[in-house]
């Protein structure tokens, strides 16, 4: 089979058969305390990336593809950049296969690939300009920040889309206020990729514009707004965003709360302890883990109605919030905490539902009593009614955040 293949094909193959073996780029930012030194640090591969004869095969191959394995390919854009070519030995293939393989699996950095990738930002196949903007923004050139600059002042909507795309992708501060004005373009398609290349530049001074955004007719663009503030972290966007919890669009109430939980501005908890009652559950779980970021004081009473929610899941999320507070920033607690320290960073005490500890008769129950018992040690006032310590099993007291 594999000898009828194209070279193209192959090429298309192989590039996506080791996606797997790095993990997405596109990740949420690390906790504070992995803080250990990367050792790759100040590292720059001079090995050469795909020519432009390769560049042209790859894209003809994902222009004839099918289209689920043309999408396919642009996730996986940048994910085995860097590959140092482990395992080739295991694959049936010839050199000039190979040889492709390994141009593909290194950023793209030769100007006559960098005009192709440009040119084929205005392909009638979204997944080819797709594929095209995040290997020109993924090649960390600054000839390739220019030409998707460029693209986003195309008069072409689609141009100016797949620039903006790739400028999300560069994350390069200098396409800040283009892709600010960008957010103005009366393409909605246009508006929702300017608001989340500004989410993955994190940069505050887009909190404004971003903002405008949130009142826009189309439900798309508000949710798109709302999740690359919630990227920005900054506190000035709150205000902005705590309407939206309240917005007839499903979309746009999770992705609003979600963005409030990332900000972690205790301003936002009145209006995220009222989405505890939404009568979607998608909702009332983003409300519950979210209010297990920001550090409201009233939310004592909500997230002990809401361990008798109907979902599994609000419930679980409700029962660990207290515990996801982090004490560096409330103190000590200053009431009494009769439940053991947790260890930081460990949850294996706690056990699941459905294994006979917080669910069946009475689970509920014994589950808002060590709730509240937290509850009373976190914020030094009592839920009524607060149960004797010893009505609690011990996989109830281990949910107490106490240091």
């Amino acid at each position: 089979m594999i000898g009828r293949l194209s070279l193209a094909s192959l090429a298309v193959l192989l590039f996506l058969s080791w996606w797997p073996l790095v993990p997405l780029q596109a990740q949420g930012k690390q906790e504070e305390e992995y803080d250990d030194p990367d050792p790759w640090t100040g590292f720059k591969d001079t090995r050469n990336g795909p020519d432009s004869a390769t560049v042209a095969r790859f894209l003809a191959a994902l222009a004839a593809s099918d289209t689920v394995v043309c999408q396919f390919a642009v996730r996986s854009v940048g994910n085995n950049w860097g590959w140092d070519g482990s395992g080739d030995e295991m694959l049936e293939t010839g050199a000039a296969e190979l040889g492709a393989h390994q141009a593909l699996s290194h950023r793209v950095t030769d100007p006559r690939a960098l005009a192709v990738l440009s040119e084929a930002l205005g392909d009638r196949k979204p997944c080819l300009r797709h594929a095209a903007a995040r290997m020109l923004g993924n090649s960390e050139q600054a000839e390739a920040v220019s030409l998707l600059r460029a693209a986003l002042r195309s008069s072409d909507p689609r141009t100016r889309e797949a620039g903006a795309l790739g400028l999300a992708d560069a994350e390069d501060p200098a396409a800040l206020h283009d892709l600010t004005r960008a957010l103005e373009d009366t393409e909605p398609a246009v508006a929702r990729m300017a608001a989340h290349a500004l989410g993955e530049l994190e940069d505050a001074r887009a909190v404004k514009p971003l903002g405008r955004l949130l009142r826009a007719k189309d439900a798309k663009s508000r949710a798109t707004a709302a999740r690359a503030l919630g990227d920005i972290e900054d506190i000035r966007a709150v205000e902005a965003l705590t309407p939206l919890v309240r917005d007839p669009d499903l979309p746009v109430r999770v992705a609003t709360i979600e963005a409030l939980g990332d900000i972690e501005d205790y301003r936002a908890g009145r209006v995220l302890t009222e989405a505890l009652s939404d009568k979607d559950l998608t909702v009332r779980r983003a409300a519950a883990k979210a209010l297990g970021d920001v550090e409201y004081r009233d939310a004592a009473s909500a997230l002990a109605h809401a361990i008798d929610d109907r979902d599994p899941v609000v419930r679980r999320l409700a029962a660990e919030a207290p515990g996801d507070q982090s004490p560096r920033r409330h103190g000590r607690p200053s009431g009494e905490c009769h439940a053991r320290p947790r260890q930081k960073g460990s949850r294996s005490h706690r056990p699941p539902y459905g294994s006979g500890g917080a669910e069946g008769p009475g689970g509920r129950r014994r589950l808002r009593a060590g709730l509240a018992v937290c509850l009373r040690g976190r914020y030094n006032f009592p839920l009524r009614p607060t149960p004797a310590p010893t009505s609690l099993r011990p996989q109830e007291y281990a949910m107490c955040p106490c240091a």
